[in-house]
This record gives structure tokens, C-alpha cells and sequence, in this order.
């Protein structure tokens, strides 16, 4: 797990496949195997690995959810 601070919160996110809880789990792949633009899963995909509610992700910035996707990108990949 990594700890990042978004928003001023501290998040522990996963950071490979083995470190995502089963209810993680299957809101990646509904969202990996979904209709989604590239932007839009890695946006939902970074929600759901830091476990923000709508509300608090909505109130995120834009560049600082930006500066944060690459945390999404293991899923992505691999």
C-alpha cells in the first residue's frame, strides 16, 4: 500500500492487484470490462482505489486528481 495526501486526506491505496479488497475488486473490473473512455475509467478507476466518496472526489481539483491517475495505471496495465 501507498499513502498519499489528496486534498489534504491521507488515502493508503493499493498498488498492485493483490493489495485490492474484494468490493475494490469487482468495482475495477465492472469498470474495466464497462463502456468507458480511457480518461473517464482511470478518473472512476482512482475513485475507487482511494475510496473517496462522489462528493469528496468531486471537490478534488482537477490537477491535483491529474497528478494523481498514474496510481490507477497498474490496473490499466496489467
Amino acid at each position: 500500500m501507498k499513502t498519499v495526501e489528496i486534498n489534504k486526506r491521507i488515502y493508503l491505496v493499493p498498488e498492485n492487484w493483490n493489495e485490492l479488497t474484494e468490493k475494490q475488486l469487482l468495482k475495477v473490473i465492472d469498470v474495466l470490462y464497462g463502456y468507458y473512455i480511457p480518461d473517464e475509467a482511470r478518473l472512476k478507476l482512482l475513485k475507487i482505489i482511494t475510496g473517496m466518496s462522489w462528493f469528496r472526489f468531486f471537490k478534488v481539483p482537477v490537477q491535483e486528481k491529474q497528478e494523481f491517475l498514474y496510481l490507477a495505471d497498474f490496473l490499466i496495465d496489467g
